[in-house]
């Protein structure tokens, strides 16, 4: 068996073409949730399925991955490893990765690049979060605090400690948390609920509403879907990714065939000697 990271399986989902395959059937979770769009529902369905079934996930919903530069993300590109053992100190090092902020990405790739290397060089600020701030508004005109786009560390162990019971009841609190919000809400804003929720992230671009059918304008009503969003969107959507790994595969273990197949490589630490016999043999 082969292992490995949160942030490699999250790779393996972002980089499927949802526009080549069919929908994903089923629910996201045991009740019935309208908050999300058709991508992000296929989105965590992926996810579950992977975790679930990986071999009928490559066959049925996968193409060999490509080595492409999605420009999300700070650190991106390589091709990723997977490990033999669950404590190969490349599988649980903690690694950071950072998202790029999404007015960067709407620039086009030239800026993201010019990001990135930004970023290289500004890193150690981090440690000063004013300064860092700071910086970033002068060289880029956004004011973003790193935690904000913070992918955060990808080893398996992170929240190991997690049971499926605690993410059940985590989950549910928050569907409870939600639909009381709602009820308390005003006829309008309720209108605005049901009629834009599923469209979060048109407030990350700099697109207008085609439909803003609501008194708001584009820029109040972008304001209240990333509120929501940061409430209780993107709190569920991790919960329920947690809930997925924990209950299906809670160490990421996978078939080494399986991974080479979506274009893994092994590990050079734990499969060092492997590795060099093969060379050998050529």
């Amino acid at each position: 068996m082969a292992y490995i990271t949160k942030s490699n399986a999250s790779r393996i989902i972002r980089e499927i073409d949802f526009g080549k395959i069919k929908n994903f059937e089923g629910d996201v979770y045991g009740q019935r949730i309208n908050l999300f769009s058709l991508k992000d529902k296929n989105i965590l369905l992926a996810i579950s399925k992977l975790y679930s079934n990986p071999d009928e996930f490559v066959n049925s919903k996968y193409e060999k991955i490509e080595n492409i530069d999605t420009l999300s993300y700070v650190f991106e590109g390589g091709q990723p490893a997977y490990h033999a053992k669950l404590d190969c100190p490349k599988l649980i090092s903690t690694f950071r990765n950072y998202e790029i902020p999404q007015e960067i990405k709407d620039k086009g790739k030239e800026e993201v690049l010019r990001f990135r290397k930004w970023f290289n060089e500004n890193k150690s600020l981090l440690e000063k979060p004013d300064t860092y701030v700071m910086r970033l508004q002068a060289a880029f005109g956004i004011k973003r605090s790193a935690e904000e786009f913070e992918v955060g560390n990808s080893g398996v162990q992170e929240n190991e400690n997690l049971d499926l019971e605690d993410l059940t009841l985590k989950i549910d609190t928050l569907l409870a948390e939600i639909q009381e919000y709602y009820n308390k809400a005003s006829d309008y804003k309720k209108y605005v609920i049901d009629n834009f929720i599923k469209s979060t992230s048109m407030a990350y671009t700099s697109y207008s509403f085609k439909n803003n059918s609501t008194k708001y304008t584009d820029e109040v009503l972008k304001k209240f879907l990333k509120q929501y969003d940061k409430a209780f969107k993107r709190p569920l959507k991790k919960l329920l990714r947690n809930y997925y790994r924990v209950k299906f595969n809670p160490n990421l273990k996978f078939e080494g065939a399986i991974l080479e197949q979506l274009g893994f490589k092994k590990c050079a630490h734990c499969h060092g000697e492997e590795i060099l016999e093969g060379a050998d043999q050529n």
